[in-house]
């Protein structure tokens, strides 16, 4: 017997964690997190757990900041289903778009990517605008909004829940 869907349908959206430049020669997608993203995103993650969050999946970029990123998640909240997807990195919100969709069904989903994306994702889908986005999608900002179902990929259909950002 397949649990009940509820009526929302919860999104988090992470923007990765600070990185630390490329190496003379090295690639974008090849940037580590510096101790200040790793420090970030840990705070970030504690935070968001002891606040009673739950993602059930996370799907991330494969970009080397989102991998790192989205590991801190792993570490504090323990295992769940996690998944790279390509789009993340190279395309821009249709493909992020594309991807909610896809999970829509499921209970929640944590994306972990990069700007402009997240922070055009959070300006489309939400109206009021968290205090802490007036500046910017912080490195390591982690926004949680939920949708009602049947969930409606278009501009201020969903609402703030939190905002956590770095201290």
């Amino acid at each position: 017997m397949t649990p009940p869907q509820s009526q929302f349908f919860r999104l988090f959206l992470l923007r990765h964690a600070n990185a630390a430049w490329p190496e003379p020669g090295g690639r974008d997608f090849d940037r580590a997190l510096d101790r200040k993203g790793q420090a970030d995103i840990r705070d970030v993650a504690i935070r968001a757990y002891a606040a009673g969050y739950q993602p059930e999946r996370i799907v991330a970029s494969p970009a080397r900041r989102c991998k790192e990123t989205a590991q801190a998640i792993l570490d504090v909240f323990g295992p769940m289903a996690a998944e790279f997807d390509d789009t993340l990195y190279d395309q821009g919100p249709e493909a992020y778009c594309r991807l909610i969709d896809r999970h829509s069904a499921d209970s929640n989903v944590l994306i972990v990517g990069h700007n402009p994306m997240i922070e055009a994702l959070a300006a489309q889908f939400v109206a009021e605008q968290p205090g802490e986005l007036a500046f910017g999608y912080p490195t390591a900002g982690l926004l949680i909004v939920d949708f009602q179902r049947p969930v409606r990929l278009e501009r201020g259909a969903a609402t703030a829940v939190d905002m956590i950002a770095p201290l």
